[in-house]
């Protein structure tokens, strides 16, 4: 897995668990699903709603994870190292077209 998906700049408007991944929502209608293990924070229930109007600083890849930097300090680091995998794909971005890039 190399490269970023370029979603910084974008509001977070919706954050979920589903099932055994979690799904992000942006306010360009973009979509970013999640299914590698999330190796911080925790993620519950409560921190997915603190997500909501949160905007992506930067991403960053290194060390292993992919991480999203959020304004007011908050970030979120997916594992994408071997042991993290949970299916085939460990990221997939969904734009409004509905084109879909997916990291494997």
């Amino acid at each position: 897995m190399a490269g970023k998906f370029e979603i910084a700049g974008l509001t977070i408007t919706h954050a979920q668990r589903i099932h055994d991944y979690v799904q992000l929502g942006f306010d360009n209608g973009w979509g970013l699903n999640i299914y590698n293990r999330i190796v911080s924070p925790e993620i519950s229930e409560s921190f997915l709603r603190r997500l909501a109007d949160c905007i992506v600083e930067a991403e960053d890849v290194r060390d292993g994870r992919y991480v999203l930097r959020l304004d007011g300090g908050m970030s979120i680091a997916v594992g994408i190292e071997d042991d993290d995998y949970n299916g085939p794909e460990a990221m997939e971005l969904i734009k409004p077209s509905g084109v879909r890039v997916v990291w494997a």
